[in-house]
């Protein structure tokens, strides 16, 4: 393989990694916004409250998206390396 088509390769890894990195960036963001959310909306109700259960339902939701997004990021950041070594 030529030096040029290497560099093509190494740079198409460095552009998918990086979207790979916003994407976990956005799932971090998002998943902040659903615990704040979720906490504020239990701090502002009743303890019996439906509200106060709607909060620990947008908590518990909250931390599955991050686990989802950092499942995500470690699937497609292993894939990525693996089609850059073909």
């Amino acid at each position: 393989m030529n030096s040029k088509k290497r560099g093509k390769l190494r740079l198409e890894e460095e552009t998918a990694m990086l979207a790979n990195e916003r994407t976990l960036l956005s799932y971090v963001r998002t998943t902040f916004s659903a615990l704040i959310l979720g906490f504020a909306l239990i701090q502002f109700s009743t303890q019996s409250s439906p509200m106060a259960k709607v909060g620990i339902a947008t908590i518990i939701g909250g931390f599955i998206l991050g686990i989802i997004g950092l499942i995500e990021y470690n699937i497609y950041k292993r894939r990525i390396h693996l089609e850059a070594e073909e």
